[in-house]
């Protein structure tokens, strides 16, 4: 039922815009931002090494295209890692205020 997004993106601000437009829109419940990441990957044939912040979200699984839609659209990377991780279980409490707080 439920999933954690996640998100990387190029910048602290970025990933507070992101996440601060999902949670107002109901999309996602909370954020959050692991400040300091270093990746590596090909990009465009040429291998690149940059410093980004993970963004982590959690919301329902039904609303991943919509999160995925609005991610793509505020994102400053031409392609985004943005990936579902499903989560197994959860607490009673946390579920009923993630639930409180979605779509």
């Amino acid at each position: 039922m439920f999933g954690l997004i996640y998100i990387t993106v190029g910048s602290k601000e970025e990933a507070i815009l992101i996440g601060k437009q999902l949670i107002e829109e109901k999309l996602v419940a909370c954020s959050n931002i692991l400040s300091q990441m270093e990746s590596q990957y090909i990009w465009q044939n040429q291998f690149e090494q940059a410093n980004e912040c993970v963004l982590l979200v959690k919301t329902k699984k039904s609303l991943f295209d919509e999160v995925c839609h609005k991610v793509e659209e505020m994102h400053s990377y031409d392609c985004p890692c943005i990936l579902m991780l499903p989560i197994e279980q959860v607490s009673e409490k946390y579920a009923k205020w993630l639930n409180d707080q979605l779509q």
